[in-house]
């Protein structure tokens, strides 16, 4: 164990309290200090993950999480190919999802514009040890973020399949701005066949969504969305008073889909937190692997100055 290890067990002795009811003793903790803005189940063994650097910074935006048998941990970083000449690095992506009926391909999304630059999707497929980009889509503007506001954020994205060509894209506006005091689900459908994106009327202006558990001012009621296998929607809410903390986040079950309405997002209007985390910042969630028995769910955690962890949760 190393002392920055040693530091991080330390610092969070919560941690324990909250997982250690049926966590098995190998317990996975990740090696690499990066936060986790984004994750999104590659096979039965591996995540794709993402990381917030901005446009400016150096750093990886994509690698690759494998846990072996559900223990042994592996951080692969990938390179960024087939970026067009000219054109900003990833900045700030804050969510991921695979793309239904497709062979590891990837939708990942920056937070949102900052003086109408940027607001992008990437459409990727994983190359030779690369993030390869085939498409580079716009995030829908509602309110640019500049010097005067603090305008869209997204910081979920969600998949599910429509038909064969036709996804619904889910994405979540955090909230816990003057501009948006709650959070809100927004949706549209991405072509797999042309690699396009609409968003109806309807679903620009989306659903508003609430925490179940009162924050404080520093609040966020989205940080990720993840859908799971009998088409429920889930959030996590997230409390980040700054890059010191103190964190918490909520996990709650938003609602349901039914993909053959025209509001296909089914609003729960009573939530109830699932898991409270006190002393971690959750931005990343996935469907957890068939080998950590009794887990539901994989969770990355972006602690800002003290880096983020990868851990399960159970049922």
């Amino acid at each position: 164990m190393n002392i920055r290890t040693a530091f991080l067990l330390l610092s969070y002795p919560v941690l324990f309290l909250i997982f250690s009811c049926k966590e098995p003793a190998s317990t996975i903790l990740s090696k690499q200090f990066n936060g986790y803005s984004g994750m999104a189940q590659i096979n039965t063994e591996s995540y794709l993950v993402v990381h917030d650097y901005k446009s400016y910074e150096e750093g990886t935006r994509f690698a690759i999480v494998k846990l072996v048998n559900g223990q042994n941990y592996s951080y692969q970083p990938l390179g960024l190919s087939n970026l067009p000449d000219g054109i900003a690095k990833p900045s700030d992506l804050e969510s991921i999802c695979s793309i239904p009926n497709t062979n590891n391909e990837f939708l990942a999304a920056e937070s949102g514009y900052w003086e109408k630059t940027n607001g992008r999707i990437f459409h990727i497929t994983i190359e030779n040890n690369n993030a390869n980009i085939l498409k580079i889509l716009n995030l829908p503007l509602i309110a640019d973020n500049n010097k005067q506001q603090v305008g869209d954020n997204f910081e979920g994205l969600a998949c599910t399949p429509l038909d064969a060509n036709n996804i619904l894209v889910l994405l979540g506006e955090r909230g816990g701005s003057e501009k948006y005091p709650t959070g809100f689900i927004r949706w549209g459908k991405y072509s797999i066949y042309d690699q396009s994106i609409t968003w109806s009327k309807q679903g620009l202006n989306g659903l508003p969504i609430k925490s179940p558990v009162i924050l404080s001012n520093s609040h966020r009621d989205i940080s990720d969305l993840f859908i799971d296998d009998e088409n429920n929607i889930w959030s996590v809410a997230t409390e980040d008073a700054g890059d010191n903390g103190p964190f918490k986040s909520v996990i709650y079950k938003v609602g349901t889909l039914d993909i053959n309405r025209s509001t296909p997002v089914i609003i729960n209007h009573d939530p109830k937190a699932r898991w409270i985390i006190d002393g971690f910042k959750v931005e990343a969630m996935s469907i957890s692997l068939k080998s950590i028995k009794e887990s539901f769910l994989i969770i990355g955690t972006e602690d800002e100055h003290y880096g983020g962890i990868i851990r399960p949760l159970y049922k």
